[in-house]
C-alpha cells in the first residue's frame, strides 16, 4: 500500500525554515532565525523579505491579511501585515504552548505562568486589544500533559496523580471537557475524532491503539512507544516513535498498523492554515504533505 493510495502526497522537505500556507493556497510565508519572507506557493518568487529576529510563523488569517508569529523565546506575540509585513499589534505574555488565529480579527492562545504556578486560555482581539480570560486553572499535571489546537478548537489533556486524563476543547463559544481511564499518558494523546482518539498505554507492554470515549475501550494497532499522535485522515494517523538509544522515527500510520511513509526524527504537527496541506516540523525542518484528489471517486 502507498500513501498515494490513502489521497496523500509527499511534497517537499523544506529546510531551515517555519512555514504557513495561505488557505486559498496563493501565499507561503517562511521565518527562520533572522528573516520572514512572503512568497508565491506556487512559483516560490520572493514577494517581500524583512529581518525579524527569531520570528516563528504560526499561521495567516483567512481573509489573508494578517500573519500570527510568536517571538523573545515564545514570550510575545506578534501580527503582520501579510502583504506588507510591517508590525499591526503585539502583546507581551508568560509563556505560550499553543496559539491560533481563530478569526479575522482573534487570537486564542495557552500561556502557562510559572511564577503562580497557573496555566490560562485566552482570546487576544489584536485590532481591539482586549485581552479576554476564558480559562483558569491551576497546574496539577505532574505525569504528562498535551496542549494542541484542533481546527479552530484548543485542547488541553491534563492528568493528576497519574490517574485519569481530562480532556477539555475550548472555542470562541463554548467549553467541553470528559475523562478518560486510568492507565494512560495525558500527553500522549491525539485530537478526537468523532468518538475516538489515539493513545499511548503501557499495560502488557508498550502499544498505540484507539480510545472510544463512549465505550472506555481501547483497541491495539501496533506494539510501539509513540509520544506523540495526530489523526491525519479517519483511517490515517501521524506518529512519533522513540525507540531505545533515544533514536526517534516519525510516520504515517494506518489502522491495521501498516507504516506508509516513515523518516528519522521528531517532527511534530503543525497547525495549518490551509486546510488542504499538512505540516510537520523539527527545529526550523519541515515536511510538507497534501491532499490528493481521488480520480475514481471524480469519474
Amino acid at each position: 500500500m502507498k500513501l498515494e493510495d490513502k489521497n496523500i502526497q509527499f511534497i517537499e522537505n523544506i529546510k531551515n525554515s517555519n512555514i504557513a500556507i495561505s488557505q486559498s493556497g496563493k501565499y507561503l510565508v517562511r521565518s527562520n532565525n533572522q528573516l520572514v519572507w512572503l512568497m508565491d506557493f506556487v512559483t516560490r518568487e520572493i514577494i517581500i523579505h524583512k529581518r525579524f529576529k527569531s520570528y516563528i510563523v504560526r499561521g495567516i488569517t483567512r481573509d489573508e491579511k494578517f500573519c500570527l508569529f510568536t517571538s523573545k523565546g515564545e514570550k510575545e506575540i506578534n501580527v503582520l501585515s501579510l502583504l506588507t509585513l510591517e508590525e499591526v499589534a503585539s502583546i507581551s505574555t508568560s509563556h505560550i504552548f499553543d496559539l491560533k488565529f481563530i478569526s479575522n480579527d482573534s487570537v486564542m492562545f495557552y500561556e502557562r505562568d510559572n511564577a503562580i504556578d497557573k496555566s490560562f486560555v485566552k482570546m487576544w482581539n489584536f485590532k481591539t486589544g482586549e485581552i479576554r480570560i476564558v480559562y483558569t486553572y491551576d497546574r496539577v499535571s505532574k505525569c504528562g500533559n498535551s496542549v494542541f489546537f484542533d481546527k479552530d478548537n484548543l485542547v488541553v489533556l491534563s492528568q493528576k496523580d497519574c490517574g485519569e486524563v481530562t480532556c477539555r476543547t475550548f472555542n470562541k463559544s463554548n467549553i467541553e471537557s470528559f475523562k478518560i481511564n486510568e492507565g494512560y499518558d495525558a500527553s500522549n494523546f491525539s485530537q478526537l475524532r468523532g468518538t475516538k482518539l489515539l493513545a499511548t498505554r503501557r499495560e502488557n507492554g508498550v502499544s498505540v491503539g484507539v480510545y472510544d470515549i463512549l465505550s472506555n475501550n481501547y483497541s491495539v494497532i501496533s506494539k510501539i512507544n509513540a509520544i506523540h499522535l495526530r489523526w491525519i485522515t479517519d483511517c490515517l494517523f501521524w506518529f512519533v516513535e522513540l525507540k531505545p538509544g533515544c533514536n526517534f522515527y516519525s510516520g504515517i500510520m494506518d489502522l491495521s498498523g501498516n507504516i506508509l511513509w516513515k523518516a528519522k526524527g521528531s517532527y511534530h504537527f503543525v497547525n495549518s492554515s490551509n486546510d488542504n496541506y499538512f505540516v510537520f516540523d523539527s527545529c526550523c525542518d519541515v515536511f510538507l504533505f497534501k491532499k490528493i484528489e481521488n480520480d475514481k471517486e471524480q469519474s
